[in-house]
């Protein structure tokens, strides 16, 4: 099985390497739904979602490391109080 977005993990930041491994994870999503079996081939469901699970785990780390976790957004108040009480930790 041929995927157009399984290169996620060659781009070269995490913000990058995240929003690629999104639309990795959703073709992978797609071929769920659809009927799996060619030219006497197929592909187990349960290894499939298993490749999922483990593609979301990536996707949190991936996030994480940008700073995308909670959708891009940072507490700007969380952010205040830190820098009221001294600095940044």
């Amino acid at each position: 099985m041929a995927w157009s977005h399984a290169d996620w993990i060659t781009q070269p930041t995490p913000a990058t390497r995240s929003a690629k491994l999104r639309q990795h994870i959703a073709e992978v999503s797609q071929k769920m739904g659809a009927d799996v079996t060619a030219d006497g081939k197929s592909v187990s469901l349960g290894n499939l979602r298993a490749y999922i699970d483990n593609l979301n785990t990536l996707l949190r780390q991936e996030e994480a490391r940008a700073g995308l976790a909670g959708g891009g957004r940072t507490n700007l108040a969380t952010f205040r109080t830190r820098l009221d009480d001294g600095g940044v930790s």
